[in-house]
């Protein structure tokens, strides 16, 4: 069964973008199923500038989930992870990005 719940459950995802005036938590988490890969796309609306965007591979510190060996994370367009960045013992992910003002789109391959 294929969960989408604003929390990446095999990995949670979190987009910090901060700026001078605000700090924006964008939040989802994703649930990988048997089968074929599926692309879950969200959209959030933001301040532009630098973000970084964090991910939590098996989900949060106490979760039981199951950790992700390959999956592909993009925003707006650009890759911030790939399946090399993958392990099961790969337990946290961080990487600086640029957001645009407004509509930008985050994509999950999992």
């Amino acid at each position: 069964m294929k969960k989408c719940v604003l929390f990446l459950a095999s990995a949670l995802v979190l987009l910090w973008a901060v700026t001078s005036d605000a700090i924006v938590q964008f939040e989802v988490t994703c649930v990988r199923d048997t089968g074929k890969p599926v692309k879950e796309t969200f959209a959030f609306t933001a301040f532009g500038g630098p973000a970084t965007v964090k991910l939590w591979n098996g989900g949060l510190v106490d979760s039981d989930a199951e950790k992700v060996n390959s999956a592909t994370v993009t925003v707006n367009g650009e890759v911030i992870f790939r399946p090399s960045n993958f392990a099961r013992n790969v337990d946290f992910l961080e990487k600086e990005t640029t957001l645009l003002e407004g509509q930008n789109t985050l994509e999950v391959l999992l």
